[in-house]
């Protein structure tokens, strides 16, 4: 046999066949038979793998987000290049980005794929290279490898299937590049409607509360309708602008996504996820139908309408079709009342004998025969429409379903849509339900409840003849002029199979509407397998099946299924109902099939659903968002079944400290906080350990951290050493009462001392601000604060809890914000606030309150930090936490800590981390160091003094300020009062 690496004579075409079947199957299997790496020694040689390799292999193939968190001289990088190589060769259509810090590094991970890829036999690529140069590798399968440094536009704009980011930690500004990156492995438009437990949302509802770039899952428990019904949602994304495209399907049904967003798609072979840019015209998605899952929200919380009622749901049904809120011109006005305009006596009854807040009545006819508009002045009215979601400015293009109805009952939502069909629609001779409308989202939101509730209808543009036409043919309009409009207008219509399930669940209240539902409506039975698909899609199945059945076309057409269509040209689409009667024979029959013919068996009948066929393609841009489904990575999007987008991201690195976006990934992860899965492979993994005790020589501390052990802390430039972190950690415990975000481990005790440190953010309540509660005796933190306040809050806060802690000294810092929050601590009357007279080594003195505020024209209230005291204060921190003389319980001013690192010569928090409680820490610190040793002394000496002066509170006159000068026992006399 020949060389099977370079010549393929002598190989038989089975074994060909089977060797591509085994790689395409198994990475692993590829790169152990065919897999060769360019050495610098000697040159091109078989690649073996380890077991740790074959390790990465699984994980990369399982999970969507892997963090790989590695020694040097692992391989890791050439494991990854290994699977890039393998992905696209045997896969179409994947789109890779290999990045790192500098083109050269990303260079080396991408001339490893080229060489993976054409270092294989010849005859194992079915597919040319297309391009070759420094930047791109594509085959002609449509993959491709594109190497890149990390810019800002690095990634955006182009689908990827793969991220690959290497060294991530070395990467300075990857929390910017990643805002950028991810919109490409993102999902679906914010108008996207979501299927919840709780009934329709908008996605970007779900997601108002998570900033664009961020990962979150504050969804987490969330529940929504996916391919096997509800599931629970894990995470969300909302990314930033990028490319998409919009899809139109014959029903009308329209869904904006990026890229590679993949939908379920029908093949001949059963239904695949195709991402977006892979779809085209005439491509076949699915559609469910009557998922029946509805929400029970239908308070309302209006002292005369505290839920809603049919009745009422019928009114704001009615109003959508008919009716107006009056006002003056003044878009701020909220609005006198609301207009209805329509002549049909049972829809008019409604509201005339609606009694919620004021009775609706007829106006002056505008010309004869007519009956004149119903009106209702009230702006209580106006409020309760506004409550549920009408607003005044709606014209008639811009109506839409009030956000309210989505979640409520299904009756109520039945109700709602009967008064916009008594109002806006008709029916015809022939049967079919019609509803006009100039607004199109109208009839798109209409059309999604309709689903629901098991009901499919097409949405077409109309102009003024397709109105007409309508008229002429004798359909039931409302009365009145032909409608004009400056605006495009819609038609939605629901077929004669649907009337029963309309007639059931919506139905007509006008008598004449209803009287022509009764007499067109019957029963079906699976009513929505009478939709069609293209035949295309599966005719060669179909007649492969019949071919190998061994039945002729009579024994078909005696069990009442014509086969003449599958081979006749004008029968262009083939209904669901004759697909179920097609495989019920096949199966009664026990007639062989293959497994892809039975997927596409299941796929065409098992489901509730239909597959539409898409008509119309354009690109577009816009903000996208992601859920991570972990089940089956699905969810309805629009009516339409989509995944969770399949782009994946692969980050390899060693360590580089804490704060930046790699290690923010990683401790994400491991708290459960993204989907991404932490991989950690040190030197032990392949070395031995004198291996490494020859590598460790002349390396600090650090770099073996860095390079070898995989460790974030030891690896950075942190503020505090790995030491004084492993005492935090060994007193971190949970409080024994948390008050929102005040957490508390002791309480106040009658006979302690304490003192209050407090860092001032900004006056709206945008930043944190924090304080921390210190033991003056024991330097134990028994409280702690981060939040977002304003600033007046904030001060009674202060004061507060100042009190339930034996009138604790009060320190906050006097910088910008603080000084707001000083003057109404004073207004307050607070008097044990800290009060600094003159500077002593760079800090501040301290000294009495309400006295010195008034007797001293030096003093000046709370802590003024500079340049130069701010280091001073964080050394003195540093030095009590090293010597133990400060005990911290908090895993939050823990975790600040972690990312509290020098940069240069200052201590800082890095970029999207914060230092609030390590600065009102530090506050405490110094304060507790310098001002309470001088204190200490000054009792010492007035010790008989004292005891006397506070034998009763009575004896102590706070308001009197003392004679004696000495600013440590004023402060002495403070904080010894009973």
């Amino acid at each position: 046999m020949a060389d099977p690496k370079h010549d393929s004579s002598g190989l038989t075409k089975e074994f060909i066949k089977s060797e591509f079947l085994k790689c395409a199957d198994s990475v692993e299997y590829f790169l152990d038979q065919y897999g060769y790496i360019r050495t610098e020694e000697f040159g091109i040689k078989r690649f073996e793998l380890f077991d740790y390799q074959r390790e990465i292999l699984q994980e990369l193939q399982e999970n969507r987000y892997l963090a790989v968190l590695k020694s040097r001289q692992l391989g890791v990088s050439t494991i990854i290049a290994g699977f890039i190589a393998w992905y696209i060769l045997f896969r179409k259509a994947r789109h890779v980005f290999i990045m790192a810090t500098k083109r050269e590094k990303a260079g080396i991970s991408f001339e490893m794929v080229k060489t993976f890829v054409t270092e294989c036999p010849q005859w194992l690529r079915l597919y040319s290279v297309v391009k070759n140069n420094s930047m791109r590798f594509e085959l002609s399968n449509g993959s491709w490898v594109k190497s890149q440094a990390t810019s800002m536009d690095a990634g955006v704009g182009e689908a990827a299937s793969l991220f690959f980011i290497d060294e991530a930690a070395l990467i300075e500004k990857l929390r910017e590049h990643w805002v950028g990156l991810f919109p490409t492995i993102s999902c679906v438009t914010g108008n996207t409607m979501i299927l919840t437990e709780s009934g329709f949302k908008r996605i970007d509802d779900i997601c108002k509360d998570i900033n664009e770039g961020e990962y979150s899952n504050k969804v987490n428990g969330l529940k929504i309708y996916g391919r096997k019904g509800i599931e629970e949602v894990s995470h969300a994304y909302v990314s930033p602008k990028s490319k998409t495209k919009i899809i139109t399907t014959r029903h009308g049904l329209q869904l904006e996504t990026t890229l590679i967003h993949p939908l379920l798609k029908l093949t001949e072979n059963g239904s695949e996820m195709t991402a977006m840019e892979n779809l085209k015209i005439g491509d076949c998605l699915r559609v469910d139908v009557d998922m029946n899952v509805w929400g029970n929200n239908n308070f309302v919380g209006h002292k005369q309408l505290k839920y809603l009622t049919k009745n009422f749901a019928y009114i704001l049904g009615g109003y959508v079709a008919e009716g107006w809120i009056t006002g003056s011109k003044d878009i701020n006005d909220i609005g006198n009342g609301v207009l209805i305009s329509n002549e049909d006596d049972e829809f008019r009854k409604v509201f005339l004998k609606n009694k919620v807040i004021k009775e609706f009545h007829s106006q002056k006819p505008d010309y004869e025969g007519s009956k004149g508009k119903l009106i209702c002045c009230s702006k209580e009215m106006v409020r309760l429409f506004k409550a549920i979601g009408i607003n005044r400015v709606n014209k008639s293009h811009t109506k839409h379903i009030p956000e309210k109805i989505f979640e409520c009952s299904k009756e109520i939502i039945g109700s709602f849509l009967s008064g916009l069909f008594d109002g806006d629609g008709c029916i015809g001779e022939k049967g079919d339900i019609v509803l006009v409308s100039s607004s199109h989202k109208l009839l798109i939101q209409t059309q999604l409840l309709l689903l629901n509730f098991g009901i499919v209808s097409y949405i077409r543009l109309m102009h003024d003849d397709d109105l007409q036409k309508l008229l002429d043919k004798g359909c039931v309009l409302p009365r009145g002029k032909l409608p004009k409009s400056a605006h495009n207008c819609w038609k939605l219509s629901i077929s004669r199979s649907y009337l029963t399930v309309f007639k059931q669940n919506i139905g007509f209240r006008i008598k004449r509407k209803n009287d022509r539902l009764r007499k067109q409506s019957k029963e079906r039975i699976q009513i929505w397998k009478r939709e069609t698909i293209p035949k295309h899609v599966v005719v060669e199945q179909f007649k492969d099946i019949i071919k190998n059945s061994g039945k002729s076309k009579s024994f078909f057409r005696r069990n009442k299924v014509r086969t003449d269509l599958l081979y006749v040209d004008k029968y262009k689409k083939i209904t669901f109902n004759w697909i179920c009667k097609f495989v019920n024979i096949i199966r009664e029959q026990n007639i062989k099939i293959t497994e892809s013919q039975d997927r596409l068996f299941n796929d065409l009948i098992e489901h509730r659903c239909f597959w539409d066929e898409i008509v119309d393609i354009k690109d577009s841009e816009n903000i996208t968002y992601d859920f991570t489904v972990p089940k089956t990575h699905s969810f309805l999007q629009n009516g339409i079944i989509g995944s969770n987008t399949g782009g994946r991201c692969v980050m390899a690195s060693t360590p580089r400290g804490v704060g930046n976006k790699f290690w923010e990934i990683v401790t994400g992860a491991q708290n459960g906080e993204n989907e991404f899965k932490v991989k950690e492979y040190p030197w032990s993994r392949r070395f031995s350990r004198e291996w490494f005790e020859k590598e460790r020589i002349g390396k600090t501390t650090r770099e073996i951290a860095q390079e070898y052990e995989c460790k974030f802390l030891e690896s950075g430039n942190t503020f505090l050493d790995t030491n004084i972190f492993e005492k935090i950690n060994e007193t971190i415990c949970e409080p024994i009462q948390k008050r929102g975000d005040l957490w508390i481990w002791k309480s106040s005790e009658f006979d302690q001392r304490y003192l209050i440190g407090a860092d001032v953010a900004r006056g709206d309540g945008g930043d944190f601000s924090a304080f921390c509660v210190m033991n003056v005796a024991t330097g134990e933190v028994v409280a702690e604060y981060r939040g977002k306040i304003k600033t007046n809050d904030f001060s009674e806060f202060l004061v507060n809890i100042g009190r339930e802690y034996n009138n604790a000294l009060i320190i906050p810092e006097s910088n910008s914000y603080g000084d707001a929050v000083i003057q109404k601590i004073l207004e307050l009357e607070y008097e044990d606030l800290y009060f600094s007279t003159r500077s002593l080594g760079g800090m501040p003195f301290g000294v009495l309150t309400c006295w010195e505020s008034t007797g001293n024209k030096s003093a000046k209230a709370g802590l003024h930090t500079t340049s130069t005291s701010r280091p001073s204060m964080l050394q003195k921190l540093e030095e009590l936490l090293r010597l133990g003389a400060i005990t911290i319980r908090s895993k939050r001013c823990y975790d600040e800590f972690t990312t509290f690192i020098w940069k240069g010569q200052r201590p800082e928090a890095t970029r999207g981390s914060t230092d609030d409680i390590i600065m009102s820490l530090a506050i405490c610190a110094v304060i507790k160091d310098r001002h309470f040793k001088e204190i200490e002394k000054t009792i010492q000496k007035i010790d008989t003094l004292v005891s006397g002066f506070i034998s009763s509170r009575e004896a102590f006159d706070i308001g009197k300020k003392p004679n004696n000068n000495n600013e440590a026992e004023h402060l002495a006399l403070l904080i010894a009062k009973i």
